[in-house]
């Protein structure tokens, strides 16, 4: 079984195989975007949850990029 460190190893390795951060980054948004206009006023909790696990992500993500650059 893999350790979370083995599986983010694993994670950022494909981010950078498929063009980087700043490309997930943008993939995510979209996502996040598409996920945004299905949103109703009831029963869309889900959608929320995902659009804000998708919000932290890119932050992470953001801040990753940030720290690389500095």
């Amino acid at each position: 079984m893999s350790t979370n460190k083995e599986w983010s190893t694993i994670i950022d390795d494909r981010i950078e195989e498929e063009g980087g951060k700043q490309h997930h980054i943008d993939v995510l948004n979209t996502e996040m975007e598409v996920f945004a206009s299905r949103l109703e006023p009831h029963g869309m909790g889900h959608l929320h949850t995902t659009i804000h696990v998708l919000k932290h992500r890119i932050e992470e993500l953001e801040n990753e990029l940030k720290e690389y650059r500095d």
